[in-house]
């Protein structure tokens, strides 16, 4: 497994449609809760989730190579142990930037929906707290493409309070 993730964070250009099929392959696996099992035992799941962290933060993953780690990411991201080391390794603040940007429409709902797992965390809750700056940014950046509509479900529940829980809320 470690080889694979190593092929599709491998710098270059080249071997760019081995690395989209690999990414194919990971998000596929990470679509099954034996899959996400698999993917997460031992110490392997930690250096995937660093190794495909790193990949989309350092731009290493190109076009669908990269839509496919956020996916892979996003899948992963429904448990609590990847939502807290997704949001140590500094993935909520850089999903907050990437999401500003212009991702593709596919990009754009996987990373909408990993910013939301990664809020459910308390640590995640924590994060967005201190980057709510560039949340308001990347939704009015949203706003002004008419992006908004595909992601506003995630947005909204970042930003509101949980009605029973009022302490969840970080913009005031």
């Amino acid at each position: 497994l470690q080889s694979v993730v190593n092929v599709i964070a491998s710098q270059g250009d080249a071997g760019n449609e081995a690395k989209e099929e690999l990414g194919r392959l990971l998000n596929s696996i990470a679509s099954f809760s034996d899959g996400r099992n698999y993917l997460l035992v031992n110490n392997q799941g930690k250096q995937l989730i660093a190794t495909l962290a790193a990949g989309l933060k350092t731009k290493k993953l190109h076009h669908s190579a990269g839509e496919q780690a956020l996916a892979t990411l996003q899948k992963l991201s429904i448990r609590s142990s990847v939502q807290k080391e997704l949001v140590q390794l500094g993935m909520l603040e850089w999903l907050s930037i990437y999401l500003g940007g212009k991702p593709s429409p596919a990009a754009l709902d996987y990373g909408c929906a990993l910013l939301l797992n990664l809020c459910l965390h308390p640590f995640g809750r924590s994060a967005a707290s201190r980057a709510a700056t560039i949340f308001m940014a990347t939704i009015a950046t949203l706003m002004a493409d008419l992006k908004l509509p595909r992601c506003l479900t995630s947005f909204y529940a970042i930003t509101e309070p949980h009605r029973s829980k009022s302490k969840y809320k970080f913009v005031h």
